[in-house]
């Protein structure tokens, strides 16, 4: 219910928020780093930016390399309905529960989710709406400046005119927010790979213009972890949700 409330709102105002984005300089990912996955190595790394991100807010922070982190860990789950369905539980649990044991552990496990899926785009946009609603869950400004970022990489990562220059998404939260920044109406997906790089050809139409063309997203990163899980979850091949 909560989410239902907010989540609208605070989708309108990231996307809005893009004209101030960090400034990264833009480059292609690599591809072994974006594949590497030894959680041993990112767990640590990660867990690093987000105290520091949390203390510091940092000017200098490196939001492309705090994604590419994420997604190396033991926790990254591109697609996070589960995370987001376990943050609105315990934050109806902080919110009307009247067993104070109840509520301070639902308040830990809420800290460690939003911690722990800090660099997922749709998990910081839930943070956002819940924090904007009551004060206990955090500063909006904290998770606005987060969430700039996140989106930030993800519009500097390419131009999505071809193969070459497609933009890169860790998360399928990030692909729409993508294709609603850039003002977009998706028409129809067409899902193809070229050995280990798999993308979306998305057939789009552009409210500026007033024209159709092909947008190109690259989503090899969360469709690799996505066919691993597959056989162990409900997960879904395909990374936009309409």
């Amino acid at each position: 219910m909560i989410r239902v409330i907010y989540i609208v709102f605070s989708i309108a105002i990231v996307l809005a928020s893009q004209v101030a984005v960090a400034q990264e300089e833009r480059s292609r990912p690599k591809l072994e780093y974006l594949h590497d996955t030894r959680s041993y190595i990112h767990n640590p790394q990660y867990q690093g930016m987000v105290r520091r991100a949390f203390k510091y807010q940092p000017d200098d922070f490196r939001f492309q390399r705090f994604r590419a982190h994420y997604s190396g860990t033991s926790w990254y789950d591109p697609v996070a309905d589960k995370v987001r369905d376990d943050m609105l539980n315990h934050a109806y649990n902080i919110l009307y529960n009247k067993n104070p044991r109840i509520v301070q552990e639902s308040k830990e496990h809420y800290k460690k989710i939003v911690g722990d899926h800090l660099a997922s785009v749709g998990v910081v946009v839930e943070a956002l709406a819940l924090a904007r609603a009551d004060k206990r869950f955090g500063d909006p400004e904290f998770f606005r400046w987060m969430s700039s970022g996140l989106m930030g990489v993800v519009l500097n990562s390419g131009d999505g005119k071809t193969l070459a220059t497609s933009y890169h998404v860790n998360t399928a939260d990030e692909e729409i927010f993508l294709i609603r920044h850039l003002n977009l109406k998706l028409i129809k997906t067409d899902s193809r790979h070229i050995g280990h790089i798999y993308y979306n050809m998305h057939l789009v139409h552009d409210f500026t213009s007033d024209e159709e063309f092909t947008l190109f997203v690259d989503v090899s990163r969360p469709f690799s972890k996505m066919e691993k899980e597959a056989n162990k979850s409900n997960y879904g091949l395909d990374i936009l949700r309409q």
